[in-house]
């Protein structure tokens, strides 16, 4: 008897150990703080996308991520950690609000595919868009040709669908006759100052001969060598003839 009751006592605490619950991997907690580089999923306009923790503010609680599909910096965002927006993969997982939620990629069954860059995050695409559309606002200032239809100040206040509407081909046939009348002007106005060159040009070498011609007649008995000069000259010489004579009349007398 003492040994049937000995076994049933040993069969009734074998089955109390294995009913009891033991502690595995899967089921220990994880630090918030060594949550440096783990993958997570955030939340962005009703779609989860996929992204990295980069940087931890344990004192704040807060969780700086990279977005698998924009890696720059200027889209990563701090998320406080207790933030329903915010969950951790690998079997970790945020505080969940109680509200119905949309299933993450990572619990979705079946083949759906992951959301993109392109439908996933149209809250960061935004920014992309704008920054767009900034340099398009840019570029449509520089180049506005004279007498477009609007100024500087319309097209800087231009919304995205005005942009998209926008006549690039109109304007841009605009500025390239403004600038072909530009360049037409500029040529036309060279061709005058140059016809003015020449004719100031044959004006001066009119003017030389003549000097020169005046010069060798009062010095026809050759007596002042000086003076001495071919009647046809035009160059330099006559200049320098005209002064030394200028210089020999308004001397005063010895």
């Amino acid at each position: 008897m003492r040994g049937k009751g000995g076994n049933l006592r040993s069969e009734a605490s074998a089955d109390e150990n294995e009913a009891q619950p033991t502690e595995t991997e899967d089921s220990k907690p994880v630090k918030r703080e060594d949550v440096l580089g783990c993958r997570v999923e955030v939340l962005i306009n009703n779609k989860w996308c996929s992204a990295s923790i980069v940087e931890v503010k344990a004192a704040e609680g807060k969780w700086k991520v990279k977005f698998d599909h924009h890696p720059k910096d200027k889209y990563d965002r701090w998320f406080d950690k207790s933030d329903p927006d915010i969950k951790l993969l690998d079997g970790n997982k945020s505080s969940e609000s109680k509200t119905p939620r949309p299933a993450s990629p990572s619990s979705q069954e079946g083949t759906e595919e992951a959301p993109t860059s392109s439908t996933a995050t149209p809250a960061l695409t935004t920014g992309v868009t704008e920054d767009i559309a900034n340099g398009y606002r840019t570029c449509l200032r520089y180049f506005l040709p004279p007498q477009w239809i609007m100024d500087k100040d319309a097209i800087t206040a231009m919304s995205l669908q005005e942009l998209s509407d926008f006549p690039l081909d109109d304007f841009f046939d605009h500025y390239e006759r403004g600038l072909r009348r530009l360049v037409s002007n500029f040529q036309t106005e060279a061709s005058l100052r140059k016809q003015e060159c020449e004719e100031a040009k044959a004006k001066l070498v009119s003017v030389r001969k003549l000097i020169a011609k005046l010069l060798k007649s009062t010095n026809e008995d050759g007596r002042n060598q000086d003076f001495d000069i071919d009647p046809e000259e035009s160059g330099d010489q006559v200049d320098e003839l005209l002064a030394a004579c200028v210089r020999q009349a308004t001397a005063p007398p010895s």
